[in-house]
């Protein structure tokens, strides 16, 4: 890359060198003549377009490879933190089984339910990171949607009692839904869509989480009051491998793909997925059901042209 960078200076420096020339060149003879304009318009004016072609080349190669340098720089840092995820329960699994090879006492029975325990609830994990890793492939790309009714109301509030009994810090969850509501999809997929936001709300969250739920015919909002998201981090929230880069909480790790699976699959469904935050305040991931809706269509070219005015809120 560096490389690159150098030969790319190196040809910009040689062609301004060589428009600046030509230029004392023409301001020279036009000393000399002053008729010389029209002797040679047309070539000062190839000379020009060459000079705006060779400068827009320039900055264009410029912005692909500093692209590319930030998608080698996301790969890198996925490999590493799935790397990172990988190791902890495979070694968790190894002594386990490690243990009970060692000392195979059949007779005791706790001794033995603790580590297959041990064993099955990573293995569990790491089907659940190859699960992951699939369902943005190709494959979950090609995926057919196996679309039912799903009673709003009773799946989120079944949902939630699970995180209620799991979560690793207290939580406080409320649903505002109405009782009938119902939406056709796919209720697996569904089901991980919600997921994956309910763990960032609970991940991103500090000692303890609050989060509501706010469904209606139009959408469904996940609202939490955690730690929030940087504003230059926005625009790129749902893009592959990204990883939004909070200085003050290293400990919490991330793949940078939890996101672009639930918007690949909300896009799937026909519907889109929106992100309000504010640092310190919390955040707001909103599920839109009928993204052709006209209010909806004039909101994002009012958001579009007047970004400098609108501010992130809950």
């Amino acid at each position: 890359m560096r490389n690159y960078r150098i030969i790319l200076a190196v040809l910009f420096i040689v062609s301004v060198a060589s428009i600046i020339d030509n230029m004392v060149l023409f301001i020279s003879l036009y000393q000399a003549d002053h008729n010389i304009i029209d002797k040679i318009c047309h070539s000062l004016a190839a000379t020009g377009i060459s000079a705006l072609v060779v400068i827009g080349l320039y900055l264009y190669l410029i912005i692909l490879l500093s692209r590319q340098n930030a998608i080698e720089k996301m790969k890198a840092d996925f490999t590493d933190n799935f790397t990172h995820e990988l190791k902890t329960p495979i070694a968790i699994a190894r002594t386990s089984s490690d243990i009970l090879l060692q000392f195979p006492d059949m007779a005791d029975k706790a001794h033995i339910q603790e580590h297959a325990s041990a064993i099955f609830s990573q293995l569990d994990k790491l089907s659940v990171l190859v699960d992951n890793i699939l369902e943005i492939s190709t494959k979950g790309r090609n995926r057919v949607l196996k679309l039912e009714t799903i009673r709003l109301k009773l799946f989120l509030s079944d949902l939630l009692e699970l995180y209620a009994l799991c979560a690793d810090k207290p939580c406080d969850f409320s649903v505002d839904c109405p009782e009938e509501m119902t939406i056709k999809a796919d209720q697996t997929i569904f089901y991980h869509i919600i997921s994956n936001l309910i763990d960032n709300s609970i991940k991103y969250s500090d000692k303890s989480a609050y989060i509501r739920i706010k469904a209606d015919a139009h959408s469904l909002s996940i609202i939490d009051h955690g730690i929030g998201i940087p504003k230059k981090a926005m625009p790129h929230l749902f893009k592959k491998f990204y990883r939004v880069n909070h200085d003050h909480q290293q400990s919490r790790r991330g793949y940078g793909i939890g996101l672009f699976y639930v918007r690949m699959m909300v896009k799937k469904h026909g519907w889109e997925i929106d992100a309000e935050s504010k640092e310190g305040e919390g955040s707001t991931f909103i599920i839109v059901f009928n993204p052709n809706n006209p209010k909806r269509w004039i909101k994002r070219w009012i958001t579009k042209f007047c970004w400098w005015k609108t501010t992130p809120s809950l």
